[in-house]
């Protein structure tokens, strides 16, 4: 998921389109962001999970940075601040609703 992440910020936004579809581009970075906390929430007890949400902040971040140094990219704050927002909402959902949600699943489905 990351990966995705990564690549999708830094390839031509032409090549995204084409992979992806098109979306509101805000509406893009809330939902990747979103899917990043609660996957990372999942995996990680309540009481590091901000900290996960700091590190996936400064993972948009330093994207943006990286987009400036693409030649078909530039880098854009309202991007950061959706990354952001979507981080807050999915540490609202890995902290309330999904909690543990992958140790749930687990017990639900046991590899023995």
């Amino acid at each position: 998921m990351v990966i995705i992440v990564v690549g999708a910020s830094l390839m031509p936004a032409k090549a995204v389109e084409i992979l992806f579809g098109t979306l509101n581009d805000k509406i893009e970075h809330i939902v990747a962001y979103v899917g990043l906390m609660v996957w990372f929430g999942g995996m990680f007890r309540r009481t590091l999970q901000p900290w996960v949400a700091i590190a996936l902040v400064v993972l948009g971040g330093v994207l943006e940075l990286l987009q400036g140094l693409t030649p078909t990219r530039t880098p854009d704050v309202l991007d950061l601040e959706a990354d952001t927002i979507g981080v807050l909402i999915g540490l609202a959902l890995s902290m309330t609703v999904l909690t543990r949600w992958c140790q749930r699943i687990e017990n639900a489905f046991p590899l023995r």
